[in-house]
């Protein structure tokens, strides 16, 4: 075998790393307590075949989501029209598409912000001044 080729754990490792070397370690096939895992982790990021395989995936990885999202710039209505499509779609899951509603939603301005309430005379007052202002702003039409 040559010197520069990963061995089937190390290569597991290099596609299973997502930032925790502990865990793709395990996931790899490496044995031990959580301590030995992650030494072993440690030790597989800093072994130059590894690092190399890394850096090298991570590019290709750069390059793809790169060449996703550069066609991707969309109006607002197309946007709109994409997360309408994600909703009335049955096959994807209802946490998707919940997902997708509350987007459109605050995109839309549809969304009402939550306000804590301490004090009900406070919120009583509130409302007497806006029906005020609102019957104010009636009248007004109303005389036009």
């Amino acid at each position: 075998m040559a010197k520069d080729v990963l061995n089937e754990r190390q290569r597991k490792f290099v596609e299973y790393y997502t930032g925790n070397a502990t865990q793709a370690a395990r996931d790899a096939g490496y044995t031990g307590s959580v301590e030995s895992l992650n030494v072993t982790g440690c030790r597989l990021l800093s072994d130059v075949k590894v690092a190399a395989a890394l850096q090298k995936r991570n590019a290709k990885l750069e390059k793809a989501v790169v060449a996703e999202l550069v066609p991707v710039i969309a109006t607002r209505q197309e946007v709109a029209v994409k997360l309408t499509e994600m909703i009335s779609n049955v096959t994807l899951e209802p946490r998707d598409r919940l997902s997708a509603m509350k987007l459109l939603a605050g995109m839309e301005g549809w969304l009402i912000a939550r306000v804590q309430v301490e004090d009900m005379r406070a919120v009583s007052d509130a409302l007497k001044i806006a029906r005020k202002r609102v019957g104010a702003e009636g009248e007004d039409d109303d005389k036009s």
